[in-house]
């Protein structure tokens, strides 16, 4: 037998080539980009485990200033102490009168001066679907995130919104950065919805594991009051959940409700799930909080912006609706709002 080495260094450097070279066949994509993993023998794309490209930078939004590191944005310059965040989702179908719903609702976030906007999945699933979107939210002079849910295809949404923030630095790929600290409370991401079978994008959607749910305890911290920002609702029970379907049915993810309560997490701010929308409750016995009133604990459905009519799981109807949500200390209360 002839061998091909000088020496023994020179096949252990040739096997941990080959090692890595298989390892990057199976779906690992590198920091930056989603690796493809399965759940339930269905293929996704997990949006949870990215790491941001940009390692410090500083963005002037208006009057405001955010200061990111890493996965970490800080904004600063809040000149209240009560935090007002702008809630949306589900806003896209190309219709001029769900356009005309979007631009209403920016007009009275800016009415009611929040300092930030959540876009919680809903965007489009192709690019120009996605850009149809942007397009419209980039009227609002304040920070927009963007977190994927079910329609949004990952490499589309990326693409999109690279294009858009050569002008509009405002909007934050919410899978990229994981937490926004703004004063007193800490925005934690988790982009993607639970199940898979239902990503209109198929194997090139965001969906997340077990693990993923278990690492968001990374992004908390005991100087802030932490908020989730998940398309996907926390499992509850009864008829007046975030994540009550047809039929009052809960579908959300009761992964997410056991790390709420293990963590003390105790607001999340939902989308995916129409039918409930403008519903809230507390983590404590799923009990309903009522619009206006301040509460230690809120989990709670954005709804559709969309114009297409939505039947609501209390039999109700709605042709587009938004959130405005407000945090004072510990507590927070939420408006919702409908187009005029």
């Amino acid at each position: 037998m002839k061998f091909l080495f000088n020496n023994s260094a020179d096949f252990i450097k040739l096997i941990l080539i080959l090692s890595f070279l298989s390892f990057a066949g199976t779906g690992c994509k590198g920091r930056y980009e989603p690796g493809s993993e399965k759940k339930d023998g269905i293929e996704y794309l997990n949006c949870s485990d990215i790491e941001s490209e940009i390692d410090e930078q500083t963005i002037k939004v208006g009057i405001l200033t955010l200061e990111q590191n890493k996965s970490e944005i800080t904004i600063k310059g809040i000149p209240t102490s009560i935090i007002k965040l702008g809630l949306l989702a589900g806003i896209h179908d190309s219709s001029k009168s769900t356009g005309e719903n979007i631009s209403e609702f920016i007009q009275q976030f800016k009415r009611t001066r929040v300092q930030a906007i959540a876009v919680l999945g809903g965007l489009g699933t192709l690019h120009t679907e996605i850009e149809e979107s942007l397009n419209i939210l980039k009227q609002a002079a304040v920070p927009i995130l963007l977190i994927p849910g079910a329609d949004e295809s990952f490499p589309e949404f990326h693409k999109a919104l690279a294009k858009f923030r050569v002008k509009n630095p405002q909007f934050i790929d919410m899978t990229r950065v994981r937490k926004v600290i703004m004063k007193q409370v800490a925005l934690i991401s988790l982009p993607g919805y639970t199940n898979p079978y239902y990503l209109d994008a198929k194997d090139q959607g965001c969906s997340f594991s077990s693990n993923d749910i278990e690492n968001l305890e990374n992004f908390t911290d005991s100087k802030h009051v932490p908020v989730l920002l998940s398309p996907t609702p926390p499992k509850t029970s009864g008829n007046t959940g975030p994540d009550t379907g047809r039929g009052s049915i809960n579908i959300g993810d009761s992964e997410i409700t056991k790390f709420m309560i293990d963590n003390k997490v105790n607001f999340a701010l939902s989308g995916i799930i129409y039918e409930s929308g403008g519903n809230g409750v507390s983590i404590k016995k799923f009990k309903p909080v009522q619009k206006g009133i301040w509460s230690t604990s809120l989990l709670l459905q954005t709804g559709s912006g969309a114009a297409t009519a939505i039947e609501l799981a209390d039999k109700g109807r709605s042709s587009g609706m938004a959130q405005i949500v407000e945090f004072s200390g510990n507590k927070g209360r939420y408006k919702t709002l409908y187009p005029n």
